[in-house]
């Protein structure tokens, strides 16, 4: 967007070999204890290790549309933020830091929140970090919007458990499909939300 380059490629990737050699569950850890990865939901008990990447290309609109590109989605803005000083450790989440990622990227697009049909999220299943998550982005919401449940949250780790350094890209290219088609997918291994989200004042609902 600077004019820093004219193209880029975006992307990440995890490959484990052997695939998935299991793991030591440690009460209170990330991973979970049923084997399965349930973001949102109240049997929610950590996450579960997946294998893939991707890549994107990025070019400025009007250059993909001069060159006949074929155009998944527009990025409309994006939103960083370091909090690496202010949470637990490397892969704890932090309430500040999500709130200010998230309200940068809101800033930078121009959009209204009130606007938005569907919100790709990091979802782990986790206890800590899902009511995390999700009171982050309904703070960033509310400024915008005082409607509850009209924007679907979806997170890709449900499908496909998490790719640790290529979930990123993964969940970046579900976003592009979903827009393509004009179809939310479904979260699997969702029944029942967890209570601590409260679910119906939020902005949110799961798509099943």
């Amino acid at each position: 967007r600077h004019g820093d380059c004219d193209l880029a490629l975006a992307g990440g990737a995890t490959v484990t070999t052997p695939h998935w050699p299991g793991y030591l569950q440690v009460e209170g850890g990330p991973v979970s204890t049923s084997g399965m990865i349930r973001p949102f939901d109240k049997d929610a008990d950590g996450t579960v290790f997946g294998n893939g990447g991707g890549v994107a290309v990025l070019k400025r609109l009007a250059d993909a549309l001069a060159d006949g590109d074929t155009i998944h989605a527009i990025i409309k803005g994006t939103g960083i933020f370091n909090d690496g000083g202010g949470t637990g450790s490397l892969a704890a989440p932090g309430l500040k830091g999500q709130v200010e990622a998230i309200s940068r990227a809101l800033k930078d697009s121009g959009l209204n929140a009130d606007t938005f049909g569907f919100v790709e999220s990091h979802g782990t299943g986790t206890l800590l970090g899902d009511p995390m998550e999700v009171d982050a982005v309904s703070q960033v919401f509310r400024r915008d919007s005082d409607r509850k449940q009209f924007c679907a949250l979806g997170a890709l780790k449900a499908n496909i458990g998490h790719a640790a350094a290529g979930a990123g890209i993964l969940a970046f290219i579900k976003t592009c499909c979903a827009l393509e088609h004009g179809k939310i997918p479904p979260n699997i291994n969702f029944s029942t939300p967890n209570p601590l989200l409260k679910l119906s004042s939020t902005p949110f609902y799961i798509p099943t």
